[in-house]
């Protein structure tokens, strides 16, 4: 009975244990058409490959859908660490030139595929055709040195690797550790052997699915030859074997919050981002040379299993995925025709339009570039940047006049190069008098 109930637990953990968001709707199909999951493995979890294989997918991901709908973790905002020397992005528009060398997984070798056709009797509206291809699971690291036959030679690109690791938050809330110590009866450093293990032998696979729905169009969804990590206690590493690579994006199959460390060729961590993949897409620019970058999932729970015999809570994280991965080094981050060693402003603020933060007034004037790669944006944000910098609390009336003096210069010179005419000027410094510059704030 015992050893009924852990085999119970564990494929309770399975089913929350991966929590790939995918928007669809919410659909009914007949029982003909979810397969069971039979044959649990002795000495793993259920992994995200297992379950696809069975082919119920459409049924599986509505059901993720609802569980992450239910999840009890709170609702975090967007969180980026500050680094000069970095910036992120959240669209390819934003990224701009992507003239980067890319690994999509296009030439992976698929070791099984099925076309068929399932029909939904109880509303044709959601009958579909489902094209879907997958390789076996393979250990996690993938590179052109190691392609576990999932690659011919040459068909995959260099200068990049994927790797995996223990997400380390995974254990220190207990959810992999504390159940695996329960159900497998071991301590922390044989579970870690354990785990490790998993990664090593099935880390990761790369698959493609297309749902058809010829009564319902906008039910269709399909995504390309994607990397998957197999495990929710993963993170994904990605490593970069080249020492100038300055500009990385790439393409998630799934929007969901993820946190992106970003570090350098050796090993420092220099920026962290926190943000949710609203158009799959993410990307970082960086002054300072890109040694690899982590991507961990976004973590739902805590779950609660209580039972005669064990009551612990638990967790579970969405593992990332990959459609493409694009790496290289740009000379001009913003394409302003200045190369970013002489660029003074190699992220320029492009906002279309110019306006002064904190001042209540409408300016309806064009945000141009100025001088040396900077936009007359970039020049008042280092402005102001400059003068909050000196504020101590007791000095405001003198940093404003400075911040008015100042501005006047700068003013001058873009009406000397005809960037504004000399009414637009006289409007850009009745606005400065208006705002509140230095900001107030506290000072420690």
């Amino acid at each position: 009975m015992k050893h009924l109930k852990k085999i119970t637990y564990l494929l309770l953990i399975a089913v929350f244990a991966i929590s790939c968001e995918k928007e669809t709707l919410t659909l009914e199909n007949s029982a003909s058409e979810t397969k069971k999951i039979q044959n649990l493995p002795d000495d793993a979890p259920m992994s995200l490959f297992e379950i696809m294989k069975t082919g119920g997918l459409d049924a599986y991901f509505r059901e993720q859908k609802a569980l992450q709908d239910k999840s009890a973790s709170p609702t975090k905002t967007a969180q980026r660490s500050y680094n000069e020397n970095v910036m992120f992005f959240n669209t390819a528009e934003e990224f701009g030139n992507n003239n980067l060398t890319t690994e999509d997984f296009e030439n992976a070798i698929e070791d099984y595929s099925w076309d068929d056709y399932h029909e939904n009797l109880s509303d044709p509206t959601y009958s579909y055709y489902l094209s879907f291809g997958t390789t076996y699971s393979f250990p996690g690291i993938l590179n052109e040195n190691n392609l576990h036959n999932k690659f011919n030679p040459g068909d995959f690109t260099s200068g990049i690797s994927f790797e995996q690791k223990i997400n380390e938050e995974m254990l220190e809330v207990d959810y992999n550790a504390q159940y695996f110590r329960y159900y497998f009866e071991e301590n922390d450093e044989e579970v870690r052997e354990r785990l490790e293990g998993w990664i090593d032998n099935n880390g990761f696979f790369i698959s493609r699915s297309n749902y058809n729905y010829p009564n319902c169009p906008s039910c269709n969804n399909s995504y390309d030859k994607t990397l998957f990590s197999n495990y929710s206690f993963t993170d994904l590493v990605i490593k970069f074997t080249e020492s100038d690579v300055n500009s990385v994006n790439f393409t998630l199959t799934y929007n969901n919050y993820y946190t992106y460390k970003v570090y350098d060729t050796d090993e420092n961590l220099i920026a962290t981002d926190y943000s949710y993949s609203y158009n799959n897409f993410w990307g970082v620019k960086s002054n300072i040379s890109i040694g690899k970058i982590e991507i961990l999932g976004y973590m739902y729970g805590p779950y609660n299993v209580n039972n005669d015999e064990i009551s612990f809570d638990y967790y579970n994280r969405s593992q990332p995925n990959l459609e493409n991965a694009s790496f290289g080094n740009l000379d001009d981050f913003d394409n302003d025709g200045v190369r970013n060693s002489r660029d003074n402003h190699p992220f320029s603020n492009t906002t279309e339009d110019f306006y002064i933060s904190g001042a209540e007034c409408f300016l309806d004037i064009e945000n141009q570039f100025a001088r040396n790669g900077s936009t007359m944006m970039d020049e008042l944000d280092s402005l102001i940047e400059d003068i909050n910098s000196q504020y101590d609390g007791d000095n405001w009336e003198e940093l404003n006049r400075d911040f008015l003096r100042k501005l006047s210069g700068i003013t001058y010179m873009w009406r000397r190069d005809r960037l504004i005419s000399r009414g637009e000027r006289n409007d850009i410094l009745d606005c400065a008098r208006n705002a509140h510059i230095p900001g107030y704030y506290d000072i420690n």
